[in-house]
């Protein structure tokens, strides 16, 4: 309205719109584990489709399980009309840790030991599953893995389905090469006799069997006929 110099007034009306901010819909996500790869973040139930995401672990439109680290994180997503009217909305977005692992611990083992359980050698956490050379439901056998130095794998998931490994050596060792004493024949009535030094390898081990005492040999005491006799050697 206005009024001029001779009193005479006059008016004209205009509008002015006043447009809301866009109706938000965010996103919903479940946990991730910290080693899962980026994903993409829309097509998740957001509302406007077309925004746009931003915070910790996101790049992109992606989010980063690795970047963002473990904890629960508020990321947002922000949208903004045909009118040029900008509203947002948060969410969160958990990231669960690696479960902490530690591996058992073993010796060396002879090739001809029987097959062992491995569990219950200090491993943590408990109730995990073990595979590699010579591995069979939980257990090891030295006879299938052979001989040498065995890398095993034991790896736990968590209750939240995160999965973690570690590796662990065992050593299986070859019994000692045998060579047996030789020896000719002997009369009932000859004094009894030192086996050893008679071409046994590895020397130094000891002589059981018919007529053996001490690691001597008596014709007397074992009798007429052919007696075998066992010539074992432990390593070191």
């Amino acid at each position: 309205e206005f009024t001029d110099g001779n009193g005479c007034t006059n008016s004209c009306d205009f509008d002015i719109t006043v447009n809301p901010l866009p109706v938000m819909t965010c996103p919903s996500f479940g946990d991730y584990c910290i080693d899962e790869p980026a994903f993409v973040l829309s097509g998740n139930g957001e509302l406007p489709v077309g925004g746009t995401f931003s915070g910790p672990g996101v790049s992109g439109g992606n989010f980063d399980p690795a970047i963002a680290g473990a904890g629960t994180h508020t990321l947002t997503y922000e949208f903004t009309d045909g009118n040029g009217c900008t509203n947002s909305c948060d969410f969160d977005i958990t990231v669960n840790p690696l479960p902490v692992m530690t591996c058992p611990s073993f010796g060396d083992y002879c090739i001809d030991e029987s097959a062992f359980a491995l569990a219950g050698n200090g491993e943590l956490p408990v109730g995990g599953t073990f595979s590699g050379t010579g591995v069979s439901g939980g257990n090891f056998d030295p006879a299938t893995a052979g001989v040498g130095t065995h890398t095993l794998t034991y790896e736990y998931t968590d209750g939240n389905g995160c999965t973690n490994s570690c590796d662990f050596d065992i050593t299986v060792n070859p019994l000692p090469v045998m060579t047996c004493p030789t020896f000719g024949d002997y009369c009932i009535d000859e004094p009894a006799f030192a086996l050893a030094g008679n071409g046994e390898l590895p020397v130094g081990g000891t002589f059981s069997g018919p007529g053996v005492s001490g690691g001597n040999f008596d014709a007397a005491t074992a009798g007429a006929g052919t007696h075998t006799l066992t010539y074992e050697y432990t390593d070191g």
